[in-house]
């Protein structure tokens, strides 16, 4: 059996630091065989095509820096096998350079900004990878409560999303008896900065990352690990 952890929606610098710095703790802990950043781990908020709040506007060269640095800390523990799944929030770089500065396209790219190490992989928005019987994406065109029914319909595969900031999993088959899993593993991100909603929409919003088990055979068994009051419960072992 080998071992995934998929970290969710970071959204640094509007990240909850005590969240991320637990997830750090149970990389370096546990020393998962593999682990995929399921995406939007930057926020990119500096390019977003969104109104933005004057008084939070960031240059993107800060973003970045941050980012790099939050990057470094995991590249510390795991300097190969993780995955970068792209998020829609990581997009914005280039959808921004498409429509302010075309001439740039295909020179700035923010996988080499990022500069992590040659042990990682990318993988570009709206793209997923397989690993044994399982898949792994950001989104796949679907938000809100019913994401992760709405995701598996859609891929007709076992799936692991992140993209909604919840946390629940959810089971189908076929008519031929084949049975098919996905799960959304919540989010790492600090409520109290998000602008863009009314708060109380954030409500089912769950902190924590999931846990894959996987054969040989690729079959995979999916846990979401909650956070809860700055702890953790991992396979016998809590960390706080």
């Amino acid at each position: 059996m080998k071992s995934i952890l998929a970290i969710p929606d970071v959204h640094v610098p509007f990240h909850d630091r005590k969240a991320w710095a637990l997830v750090l703790r149970v990389v370096k802990a546990t020393r998962p065989d593999h682990v995929v950043i399921m995406g939007d781990f930057m926020d990119c908020y500096s390019v977003s095509s969104f109104p933005r709040d004057p008084s939070r506007v960031r240059r993107f060269t800060e973003e970045l820096k941050a980012a790099g640095g939050e990057l470094d800390k995991l590249q510390g523990i795991m300097a190969e096998k993780v995955t970068f799944l792209e998020g829609n929030h990581e997009r914005r770089v280039a959808r921004y350079i498409e429509q302010k500065a075309p001439e740039l396209h295909g020179m700035v790219h923010l996988r080499k900004l990022l500069a992590y190490g040659a042990g990682w992989r990318w993988v570009p928005y709206r793209e997923h990878v397989i690993m044994g019987k399982l898949a792994f994406a950001h989104d796949i065109g679907h938000a809100g409560k019913g994401a992760v029914q709405q995701s598996l319909d859609a891929m007709g595969h076992n799936l692991v999303i992140g993209h909604t900031h919840r946390a629940g999993i959810c089971y189908g088959g076929t008519v031929k008896g084949e049975h098919r899993v996905a799960m959304s593993c919540g989010w790492l991100g600090d409520v109290t900065k998000v602008d863009y909603m009314h708060r109380a929409k954030t409500r089912d919003w769950q902190h924590g990352f999931g846990w894959i088990r996987q054969a040989d055979s690729g079959d995979s068994w999916l846990s979401f690990i909650p956070i809860i009051g700055g702890r953790c419960c991992l396979e016998g072992e809590t960390y706080k």
